[in-house]
Order: C-alpha cells, then structure tokens, then sequence
C-alpha cells in the first residue's frame, strides 16, 4: 500500500520505526503521471447546469473533481486561484492520454463547457434622448406635440 505527508509525519512523531520503514525516495521509474487541473471560467452568470464536470468525469485519466459550484450558484471569471470554479485531478498509466484530457479540459474552459448559464432578458429598444439624460433636448425638439426634424 501507499501512504500519505499525514500519516508519515504522525508516524514520525508517534511511531518512529514506521516511519523508519518509510523508504527515504519514490519509487522509480514512477508507475502514472499525474497533475491537479484549476479550472478557469470564461465566462459568468447563473448556474442551470454542469455539463462540464459531467464529461470531465467520463475521461480515462479522471480520478476526481474539487468544486463548490452547483446549480444556482454565481459563476464570475476567474481572475486569480480564488475564482477558480474548482480543481480536477488526472492521472494516466500513458503520459500521452493524460495530456490529450489536460487539452481536452482546456477546449471545455475556452468555448464555456463547463457550465450553461441562466439567460439574461434584456431590452433591445431603441435609445432615445432620455436614455442619456437628455430630457430638456428631448422637449426642446418638440414643437405643439410634433417633433422638429433637423437636418444638418
């Protein structure tokens, strides 16, 4: 079996001759290649679904995905590790596999496949004077109810 930075620094506290058994290297040649993905957020909004970690779960190198978000939850760009939306780890047996899903994580970050997001109404009307705060130009352009045309 394996063992953890925990359970070896207990050990060296409260058991020294488990800990002595500890071998002082990794073994080698490493048996997988691993690494801990933050994920990145392109995009903002409402959570309706995470699609996402759904596919993230699926690839052959997964071995588990750190997040806080779930549905209804506010989503911002991620600007720095504290707007990450979460962490995944991978790990492959075939360097190769294990960066073509680093890659694929990447493709999902950059068209915003991670989540879909609640949709915004908003109003397309046409702007009009007082929209800018323009209410005193938009009254002078009128004339006995109709409005004056300017032509310059």
């Amino acid at each position: 079996g394996g063992y953890s930075q925990v359970e070896a620094s207990v050990d060296a506290w409260l058991d020294p001759e488990a800990f002595e058994r500890l071998p002082d290297a990794p073994g080698s040649p490493f048996k997988s290649h691993g690494l801990q993905l933050h994920l990145v957020s392109y995009g903002e909004g409402t959570v309706i679904s995470t699609p996402g970690f759904e596919v993230m779960r699926r690839l052959p190198s997964f071995v588990s995905l750190s997040t806080s978000v779930t549905i209804g939850a506010e989503v911002d760009y991620t600007t720095d590790l504290a707007t990450s939306p979460g962490a995944c780890l991978l790990m492959n047996e075939d360097e190769a596999k294990l960066k073509k899903d680093v890659d694929f994580v990447r493709h999902l970050e950059e068209i915003n496949g991670l989540f879909t997001y609640k949709t915004r109404v908003e109003s397309l009307a046409r702007p009009t004077a007082m929209t800018f705060g323009l209410a005193s130009a938009a009254q002078d352009a009128k004339i006995d109810g109709h409005r004056r045309v300017n032509s310059f």
